[in-house]
C-alpha cells in the first residue's frame, strides 16, 4: 500500500522506534492475562468492557460487533478514530480470546494471545498520537479465533455484504508476538505469513527490516502457506493480509 514511503531513513526510523512503549504493552498483556478468556467464560463481558474502555481512553470510538460463536454470542471490539474518515482503510487486528487444556477452569493465554491484543492497543496508542490521513486505521480485537476464526470470519463477511472489501487495502494480524521458546522477550525472528495478493505488504516489511537494522536485530522469516489465524478470512475475500508471529 506504500504506507511506509518516506520512512525509510534512519532518523525517521529511530523516531518511530522511540514512539513504542514496551511498558504500556506489558501492562496490557499482564492485565489481560488475569482473566479466563475462553469464549464461554463468565469473565468475557469484563474483558470486553476493559478493552472498550482502553480504546476510548485513547480517543477512539468503539463498537462491540456481535459475532456468533457456535450457539453463543461473541463480540469483536472495533475501534476507530472519529476524525479518520478516509475511504481507504487499514485493519490492525488480533484475537483476544484464549483456550487451554482446561478452558472452563482457566485460560489466561498470555502468549496466545494477550501478547497480540496488547500489541494492537499499543499501535492504537501510537496512531492516536501520530494519525495518518492516507487511510482510516481500524483496530479490531477478534473474538472466537480459537473456536474457528469466528470473529474474523464474521467481519470479513460483513465487509463483503456491505460492499466494502475494496476499501480495505491491508490487514495486519498479530498472534503470539514478542515470545520464543527460551522465554527471551527480545526474539530475533519475526514470522510473516503471506500469500500472492499480499506480496506488496511483504515488500513493506522488508523495507522496515532494512531500515531498522541499525536499531534492531529482528530478522524476517517468510511463510507463503497461509494457515490458522485471523488473516485467513480476509485473504479468502481477496484482501491483502499478513500474519505476524515472533
Amino acid at each position: 500500500y506504500g504506507a511506509l514511503n518516506g520512512f525509510n531513513t534512519e532518523p525517521k526510523a529511530k523516531y518511530l522506534l522511540e514512539a513504542l512503549d514496551p511498558s504500556f504493552w506489558w501492562e496490557k498483556l499482564e492485565k489481560l492475562s488475569t482473566w479466563n478468556r475462553y469464549y464461554k467464560s463468565p469473565d468475557m463481558p469484563k474483558v470486553r468492557k476493559w478493552l472498550k474502555q482502553s480504546f476510548e481512553s485513547l480517543g477512539y470510538h468503539v463498537e462491540l460487533e456481535e459475532a456468533p460463536i457456535r450457539s453463543n454470542k461473541g463480540y469483536n471490539v472495533v475501534a476507530t478514530l472519529p476524525f479518520m474518515n478516509a475511504t481507504d482503510r487499514i485493519i490492525v487486528g488480533a484475537h483476544y480470546d484464549s483456550i487451554s487444556e482446561i478452558p472452563n477452569v482457566t485460560a489466561p493465554g498470555a502468549v496466545d494471545n494477550a501478547s497480540g491484543s496488547a500489541g494492537v492497543l499499543e499501535l492504537a496508542r501510537i496512531f492516536a498520537r501520530y494519525p495518518t490521513t492516507r487511510a482510516s486505521m481500524v483496530f479490531i480485537l477478534f473474538d472466537g479465533e480459537e473456536i474457528g476464526l469466528c470473529g474474523s470470519k464474521h467481519h470479513a463477511e460483513k465487509l463483503q455484504l456491505d460492499k466494502q472489501v475494496d476499501q480495505v487495502k491491508a490487514v495486519y494480524c498479530m498472534d503470539m508476538i514478542a515470545f520464543n521458546a527460551s522465554n527471551n522477550m527480545n526474539p530475533d525472528n519475526l514470522l510473516i505469513t503471506v500469500e500472492s495478493k499480499s506480496e506488496d505488504l511483504l515488500k513493506d516489511f522488508e523495507i522496515v527490516q532494512k531500515t531498522f537494522e541499525t536499531f534492531s536485530k529482528v530478522q524476517l522469516d517468510i511463510n507463503r502457506d497461509p494457515w490458522g489465524s485471523d488473516h485467513v478470512p480476509f485473504q479468502k475475500k481477496g484482501i491483502p493480509s499478513v500474519l505476524l508471529i515472533s
